[in-house]
């Protein structure tokens, strides 16, 4: 029954699509030989791709990993500045790239509500994380005299979360993902850079081999929940009572697979106003995607993904073609990556993209943003292979997709929130092929495994021309805006 509804509305959305006389994207994506960015032969720790110096451009940091073939050697990071044309230039002389070292993925957000972003780069073989508080005009200061930066770990991605909704933003740092189980560190951050570790509750006394971890508030309550991969054991879903504590959820169905667990990705992919949750596995598995039905989470299909062994450390969500429905996209590491369209009912297509998945990478971490301001979806890939080569090289790919649908970007600024708003929740609602459709996005410092993309959230519109907005900011404050014009980045603050 539950199929045949699912046809009857794809059909519904196929033949409104028809006769408002809009011809069907075609998915493309181009590679981009984009000077050092894709040429510099470093193994790729991980990538972040945002607006870091808020001039309305893309920019990316690179964090440096190490040939793991031989004896680690430090590296530094790659910081580039773009121009928002698809030019990117090396800032070889930043605070940021001088601290040299074993470079495992960054995390922005504004720690101390300054209005400038602050950086954290996880860092392995106990290195100590670069934590990096922005000062303005592309420069940065490193703290280095205090925690998290003197808890050295085996750090190989972290991110930023307002655990209790006071208006600072906490740390979490995830430990020995591919290592033998450790406990991972979580912050409690004062607002000023200032970091005192929790402990005491299921999650940080939690041995485990942690990776891509990300927090998202899967029950609708107005605090983040945390999902833990884990490659040396079970993943753990985990419910936040608002205490800074976190305690588990069991999780039966995923329980039961048999694979680890390395990264995870969070999207409302059937647009019913509840969160999912995404999981790469490693090692043979196949991507898992998991329902949220509001009572708990249930297996759904990723079109064929049932028949794919991968060996993919990550997945990502975005709307490739602007139809109002996100997509999935799993890169690989050692074959080619695999992308599965939503046609918005609920159910997926896999689909083959010249140049794209047909190209065997090394795929370690990925960034889903546009770079260029084209209003759609562009990727950076970062490779790290088991020896060196051409398979440690960024891999740009620019979205050139015929007949894609409108857009709109909301960068959200938050004041009795977090400056960076991390944690609020949008719903965006747009009449598209004439029906009346409800997005939501939550917006996060990061997913998949040490990748982070753009703050400012982007939404596919289809042949809407405006939408409206409520936004649930981590205050508790409820916001609404109408009349948001589509192709256009709209800054809304915290009212």
């Amino acid at each position: 029954m539950l199929a045949q509804l699912r046809t009857f509305l794809f059909l519904l959305f196929a033949t409104a699509t028809a006769s408002a006389g809009q011809p069907a994207p075609e998915i493309r994506f181009s590679p981009v030989e984009a000077g050092h960015l894709t040429a510099d032969h470093k193994s790729t720790g991980g990538v972040s791709m945002l607006d870091i110096d808020r001039d309305g451009n893309l920019d990316i940091l690179i964090t440096a990993g190490y040939d793991v073939s031989k004896r680690p050697e430090r590296q530094p990071s790659r910081l580039y500045w773009g121009d928002g044309k698809g030019n990117f230039t090396l800032d070889e002389h930043n605070p940021l790239t001088e601290a040299i070292t074993f470079g495992s993925g960054s995390t922005w957000a504004d720690f101390d509500n300054d209005g400038i972003l602050d950086c954290f780069i996880s860092c392995q073989l106990e290195a100590g994380g670069v934590l990096a508080r922005g000062l303005g005009n592309r420069t940065f200061e490193i703290l280095s005299d205090a925690p998290p930066h003197t808890d050295k770990a085996n750090t190989f991605s972290s991110t930023w979360v307002d655990l209790d909704a006071d208006g600072n933003l906490d740390l979490l740092l995830c430990n020995n993902a591919y290592s033998a189980p450790d406990l991972p560190f979580l912050y409690r951050g004062d607002g000023k850079g200032g970091f005192t570790r929790i402990t005491a509750n299921d999650f940080a006394d939690r041995k485990s081999s942690t990776g891509g971890a990300y927090f998202c508030d899967y029950d609708n309550d107005g605090l983040p929940d945390l999902f833990a991969p884990n490659n040396t054991g079970k993943a753990w879903l985990y419910h936040n009572d608002g205490s800074t504590r976190l305690s588990h959820v069991p999780l039966p169905e995923l329980d039961r697979n048999p694979f680890p667990a390395s990264g995870s990705a969070w999207a409302d992919y059937d647009n019913d106003g509840r969160m999912d949750l995404a999981i790469a596995c490693a090692q043979g598995g196949t991507a898992l995607l998991f329902h949220n039905t509001a009572t708990g989470f249930e297996p759904a299909p990723l079109a064929d993904a049932h028949l794919i062994s991968t060996n993919a450390g990550l997945v990502q969500w975005a709307d490739l073609d602007n139809n109002g429905a996100v997509d999935c996209f799993v890169p690989n590491w050692g074959a080619g990556s695999l992308l599965f369209m939503n046609r918005g009912d609920g159910t997926f297509r896999r689909i083959d993209v010249p140049g794209l998945t047909d190209r065997v990478l090394f795929a370690s971490s990925c960034a889903l943003a546009d770079y260029d301001n084209d209003g759609r979806i562009d990727m950076l890939i970062g490779q790290w292979p088991l020896r060196p080569g051409d398979g440690e090289l960024i891999r740009l790919f620019h979205n050139e997709t015929t007949n894609p649908g409108n857009w709109i970007k909301l960068e959200l600024q938050g004041s009795a929130s977090n400056r960076t708003a991390i944690g609020a929740r949008i719903r965006l609602t747009a009449t598209i092929s004439g029906r009346e459709v409800t997005q939501t996005r939550e917006v996060s410092a990061g997913s998949g495994f040490r990748s982070q993309a753009d703050l400012r959230q982007h939404f596919g519109l289809g042949d809407a021309s405006s939408a409206k907005a409520i936004i649930r900011w981590p205050s508790g404050k409820l916001q609404t805006v109408d009349n948001l014009a589509a192709g256009k980045n709209h800054l809304i603050v915290e009212q």
